[in-house]
């Protein structure tokens, strides 16, 4: 087996892995559409006083922006696009993926045939973990958090509609709606923080750095003296590392403050919906029912957010 036939089988067991990844993203998708992604999970609702039993159906912001973008819809609003469109939408991309995984299917079946003479299976895994851990690694992380997005976020759509269906004032809404505003604002500010200090230490910087630059001066480059030159174009760099650094430090403060904003916040709302509990009229105290909803969602939030953090 030469290095060209590696590579060529390489590149088809690439091609397939993505192919394969894209697939379960956009299955994902599909699913949170149509109500399948927890199918043993019925939101009961009420409609015309009587009671039906219904999958919750939500289509993520990317299936309508991608329709869009691609000239799939006419409409240039998302909230406009239709259940029936995003399914034929969906449909359409799955298609495609399924005509690509059948087609580097064949083609590796076809090269391996025509290997058979020298590919081992020993060859064959070892192309595999190759490609896994030097391929697939940066191609699925990303895809990986879109999908944890999807089911998370349903997720959360089916318990915060348990609380729908309680006997609810409007006070009451307020409260469930804005301590899990807060909630998700302060993690998602902590989550941010512990990123950005996560890549700064691997120095991978936000991409705002890479535009930062200190113009040298125009005359600069017209100095004959080598060494001269080479002195304050140092100088120059020195002030630029300076400057990066002073700035890593300020996009860490403004981070933590905001952080600790949200902190507070969620601190003092979760403080008074534990007070009402205690002295609170009722129309304004969130029930027991209505609590454990609530800290429910919390969980559920936690539980991405950290899924996301271990994915960066």
């Amino acid at each position: 087996m030469n290095i060209e036939d590696a590579r060529t089988m390489t590149a088809i067991i690439d091609n397939l892995e993505c192919v394969n990844v894209d697939r379960s993203l956009w299955m994902i998708y599909l699913q949170s559409g149509t109500g399948e992604l927890q199918s043993e999970q019925r939101i009961i609702t009420a409609v015309n006083s009587s009671v039906i039993v219904s999958n919750l159906q939500i289509w993520p912001a990317e299936v309508k922006t991608k329709m869009i973008k691609h000239g799939h819809t006419t409409t240039t609003n998302p909230n406009d696009i239709d259940h029936e469109s995003c399914v034929d939408y969906v449909h359409r991309v799955l298609i495609k993926y399924q005509n690509l995984k059948v087609y580097y299917e064949t083609k590796l079946q076809d090269i391996k045939q025509r290997l058979s003479h020298c590919l081992t299976d020993e060859i064959e895994q070892v192309i595999i973990k190759f490609v896994q851990q030097h391929g697939m690694t940066l191609y699925r992380v990303p895809v990986e958090g879109l999908i944890a997005t999807v089911e998370y976020d349903y997720k959360d759509r089916l318990i915060q509609s348990e609380f729908y269906l309680e006997n609810y004032s409007e006070y009451q809404r307020q409260v469930f709606e804005n301590l899990y505003k807060s909630k998700r604002e302060r993690e998602t500010t902590k989550l941010d923080v512990a990123v950005l200090k996560q890549r700064i230490a691997h120095n991978r910087l936000p991409k705002s750095f890479d535009s930062l630059q200190i113009p040298e001066p125009i005359i600069l480059g017209s100095i004959n003296d080598t060494k001269t030159r080479q002195r304050l174009s140092d100088r120059c760099e020195k002030i630029l590392q300076r400057t990066r650094s002073d700035m890593i430090l300020i996009y860490i403060a403004a981070a933590e403050a905001k952080m600790n904003e949200w902190k507070d916040k969620f601190d003092t709302d979760l403080a008074a919906m534990k007070e009402y509990l205690v002295r609170g009229a009722s129309h304004k105290k969130l029930h027991r029912a209505m609590v454990d909803i609530l800290y429910r969602r919390f969980r559920n939030l936690d539980e991405r957010l950290m899924c996301l953090y271990k994915l960066n």
